[in-house]
């Protein structure tokens, strides 16, 4: 609690200081009183959100405002310190000028602009990815050729979701259209590759009705993410992780869905066979759990029919697929969310993403062997999206 009191001073005396860009570039004009009580009109909403945190359980606050005011917090935070750097570049400006005999009691307003500008367009993006953006989902459609293809492959339709943190989601209306969008594509098979809640298995609950409406010829089949096993929750003891993790397991079932743990199953279309292999969470990286084993997961696998490999994390896929599994011609995954900021334009594009990991988003090939990195169906701690929307993705072999 102390902590939490101790912010409210350093937020005060930021927002006093941050405040002079506002005067600078707005004093004296008729814009001014509007600007001055949208800025104060925030920060008093958050500090109230300070006090209530301080007053009222973090498990007692209303989904809404346990899910919006942490980010909305931060995004402020920062944008007030964004503003507060070049408020104090024009402070070591002036102060060079006093030491020089040349003092300016005002203001250099292109300072302040600069960083209002700065600092106001990320912000002004970030609060509408919030608000418009998270159930705006985007079907993306792509047509592949597999090894060990044949004619009666041709037209196979494979639709995939990803990445659903179904402890994120609060409105299971919205949710439905994508279940209706999905659908209407009329796949023969779909394909969910992990991370199906945040924390804890419950978080589905709300939604299994919706999720068991899904439809496809060869059912839907599902994976395990690195959020799917509890790890990021303090148990009282394994028993009750091992309990959260066998209702998730559960959850599939009441869904209608097929867990793949290390396993795979042959499907038969039109009388051509077609391997779909499964994989628990699997990390070239130490920072996440490896539950993962390929090679129990596509023994026995026939070579000579098409290889689809679900594994949540794209990772996966240089240190291992590649290398070793050399008739597996396709890894669906996801993990990356695209990290639900970025830019596309045409075959350009630009996310932080691309800064972690070498695969994040969208379609990857090497040897006539393809990855494809879903940017995810729900979201986590950013509780929006920009320019990186919600994915339904749609595979059709040709």
């Amino acid at each position: 609690m102390r902590s939490r009191l101790s912010l409210i001073p350093i937020f005060l005396l930021l927002d006093a200081y941050a405040f002079q860009a506002i005067r600078a570039v707005w004093e004296g004009t008729s814009g001014y009183l509007p600007a001055a009580f949208a800025y104060w009109a925030f920060t008093v909403l958050v500090l109230l959100g300070i006090v209530v945190s301080l007053r009222v359980d973090r498990h007692r606050w209303p989904p809404f405002l346990l899910r919006y005011f942490p980010p909305v917090f931060v995004i402020l935070f920062v944008a007030k310190l964004l503003v507060a750097v070049f408020l104090l570049m024009d402070d070591l400006v002036r102060l060079g000028q006093y030491i020089g005999g040349n003092p300016d009691p005002d203001r250099n307003v292109v300072f302040s602009i600069i960083g209002l500008i700065v600092a106001g367009v990320p912000t002004v993006l970030l609060l509408w990815g919030m608000l418009f953006n998270v159930y705006r989902y985007q079907v993306r459609k792509l047509r592949l050729h597999l090894p060990g293809q044949s004619a009666e492959h041709q037209g196979f339709r494979i639709v995939q979701l990803s990445d659903i943190h179904a402890g994120s989601l609060g409105r299971p209306s919205r949710v439905q259209r994508a279940i209706e969008l999905v659908n209407n594509l009329k796949p023969d098979l779909i394909v969910f590759t992990g991370d199906l809640v945040n924390m804890v298995a419950e978080e589905a609950e709300p939604f299994i009705e919706l999720f068991a409406r899904l439809r496809a010829k060869h059912g839907v089949y599902s994976i395990t993410g690195n959020h799917d096993y509890g790890d990021y929750v303090q148990w009282e003891n394994p028993a009750d992780k091992a309990a959260n993790f066998q209702r998730f397991v559960q959850l599939h079932a009441r869904m209608g869905w097929t867990l793949l743990r290390n396993e795979r199953v042959r499907l038969d279309v039109d009388g051509a066979p077609l391997e779909l292999i499964g994989v628990e969470n699997w990390s070239a990286s130490g920072r996440f759990s490896r539950y993962g084993d390929l090679g129990k997961a596509a023994f026995g696998a026939d070579p000579n029919a098409p290889q689809i490999l679900l594994s949540h994390d794209p990772s996966h896929w240089k240190a291992e697929v590649l290398p070793k599994y050399p008739h597996i011609g396709l890894q669906l995954a996801g993990h990356t969310h695209g990290f639900q900021f970025g830019l596309e334009i045409g075959n350009w594009r630009w996310s932080p993403g691309q800064y972690v990991y070498r695969e994040w988003a969208g379609l990857y090939e090497e040897a006539k062997r393809f990855l494809y990195v879903n940017r995810g169906f729900g979201f986590t701690f950013y509780p929006g999206r920009v320019g990186m929307r919600p994915e339904i993705t749609l595979v059709e072999l040709r």
